[in-house]
């Protein structure tokens, strides 16, 4: 049951967040505001994309121990970014690896057959209790219907909410029809509130985003991230090792931290325990107008893409891409979690003379 009053004030709480970090200061639609569509947007992209390779495939029942559904599903997985983690896509792997048949049946099931709560039972049986893994598939399938899903990430959302709800360690259908069935709540009670149109998808995006919100709200040392790092006394390195400002716990994470909005530079990742914060020009090399505190130097990243990054296995390009080394084989890429799809979430201007540093003299190639 939804604690209405409570939901209320977080409705509340996040009318005011995204129009502080809207451009024109406007939140009249999810799709039409610029701060949502670049934080949230990407997992509807994700689910076109894959809708799209798997109408492309053209799958029929004929199909079934061909190869041709596995090769299918493989792209998609490929094109899950973080929707999925990357444990649970390698297994899956794996298991399609090992029983080509079986999975290929099960997946042609999940696409193309009514049985929509044999299917993802018999999904269960044949990948495991997978709960990241099973919610994309059929998200795919029906991004209107169904949603993706985090476990223990929901769970500590469910709990501000005030909803006595827990999806960790209960993967089922039952279990995924009452975490629809309560985004679908909230969903009409945020039109409700709101007074404009709300996607089922824009549900989920609102509770994803309570716990960055929170963060926010309880961050008690705000700092103005925009304030020039060239003029003004310069901090030595010696000092600024005493005060804990380098990649620890000390301002230099704060100032990161509120630059990405509480979360990761690439993965929408906000448990602050996976976020580090990288020097984009390393700590190391930095000579001048107090590079080593000045945020824009710096992504949070989690801890997979941070040392690849800082090995030079991966870079940006200033729009955000990502540049992969040739130096990283496809299996470490696949460990990795590492992909062409992923990008920087937003690049400020600032952000780019690092990022070329990086380019040039760090990456690998």
């Amino acid at each position: 049951m939804i604690d209405k009053q409570k939901l209320e004030h977080l409705i509340e709480q996040f009318n005011t967040h995204v129009i502080k970090h809207s451009a024109n200061g406007i939140f009249s639609s999810f799709e039409g505001n610029d701060y949502l569509c670049r934080e949230e947007e990407y997992k509807i992209n994700i689910s076109k994309t894959a809708k799209q390779i798997l109408s492309n495939a053209n799958i029929t029942q004929s199909d079934i121990g061909s190869g041709k559904i596995q090769e299918t599903i493989f792209k998609i997985l490929n094109s899950c970014q973080n929707l999925v983690h990357y444990n649970q896509i390698i297994s899956a792997k794996n298991k399609i690896n090992e029983y080509p048949y079986q999975a290929e049946q099960i997946l042609y099931d999940i696409y193309y057959n009514n049985d929509e709560k044999l299917a993802f039972e018999n999904a269960i049986q044949f990948f495991g209790a997978k709960y990241d893994l099973l919610a994309y598939l059929f998200f795919i399938k029906d991004c209107s219907r169904f949603l993706p899903i985090r476990a223990k990430e929901f769970d500590k959302r469910f709990e501000l909410l005030g909803v006595d709800f827990k999806t960790s360690f209960k993967c089922s259908w039952g279990n995924y029809a009452r975490y629809i069935g309560l985004i679908q709540d909230i969903r009409f009670l945020l039109e409700k509130s709101l007074g404009f149109p709300v996607r089922l998808i824009d549900a989920h995006s609102f509770v994803w985003m309570l716990k960055w919100i929170k963060d926010e709200n309880l961050a008690d040392d705000k700092v103005d991230v925009t304030v020039s790092f060239i003029a003004g006394e310069p901090v030595t390195k010696e000092k600024e090792q005493k005060i804990q400002a380098r990649i620890g716990q000390g301002t230099y994470r704060k100032k990161l931290m509120e630059l990405w909005g509480f979360s990761c530079s690439i993965t929408n990742c906000t448990n602050k325990e996976f976020l580090v914060a990288s020097h984009i020009k390393p700590w190391k090399e930095c000579t001048m107008g107090n590079e080593w505190i000045n945020p824009f130097n710096g992504l949070l990243l989690t801890p997979n893409l941070d040392v690849a990054f800082d090995k030079g296995y991966i870079s940006f390009e200033n729009g955000g891409k990502i540049l992969i080394s040739s130096q990283l084989t496809k299996d470490e890429q696949l460990v990795l979690g590492i992909h062409d799809n992923l990008c920087l979430k937003k690049v400020h201007a600032e952000n780019q003379p690092f990022l070329e540093y990086h380019r040039l003299n760090i990456f690998k190639g």
